[in-house]
């Protein structure tokens, strides 16, 4: 079912809407593709696979290290090279408006990176929570 909520993020009001099943489905593929090595890195310096782990709360109290940390961010960039992350950054906030008017992404989001990935987190946590939560990973604020 298609839902939507909003959200602020700074000055800004955000309403997400979750995506359809095939393009859910599509990005979702992309995600995986790009974040899936650098968990793995951050699993293997747990000595655990990240089931139940809250990963802000995990890098904070240094239970994933500063080197794995450093591994897991060079495998993300390298794997950002193999996926178009700039376009599938722009199709996973495609269904989001500000302030109820829709997003002009080169406009919006200039110099505003900051907010850019606020609002991706936002977007894949309404729209994934279930995978994460099924796979023992959570984002929670």
């Amino acid at each position: 079912m298609i839902e939507s909520k909003d959200i602020i993020i700074g000055d800004n009001e955000y309403s997400i809407t979750t995506f359809t099943a095939s393009k859910g489905l599509k990005y979702l593929k992309q995600l995986v593709k790009v974040l899936a090595p650098s968990f793995a890195a951050m699993a293997e310096s747990t000595g655990s696979d990240l089931t139940s782990v809250d990963i802000k709360d995990a890098i904070a109290d240094q239970t994933i290290q500063a080197g794995s940390l450093s591994k897991a961010v060079t495998l993300l960039v390298e794997n950002m090279d193999k996926e178009d992350v700039v376009e599938l950054i722009q199709n996973l906030v495609a269904s989001c408006r500000c302030n109820n008017k829709d997003i002009n992404f080169n406009t919006q989001f200039a110099a505003n990176y900051g907010e850019l990935m606020q609002l991706l987190l936002e977007v894949c946590t309404y729209n994934y929570a279930t995978v994460f939560q099924a796979g023992g990973l959570s984002f929670a604020a």
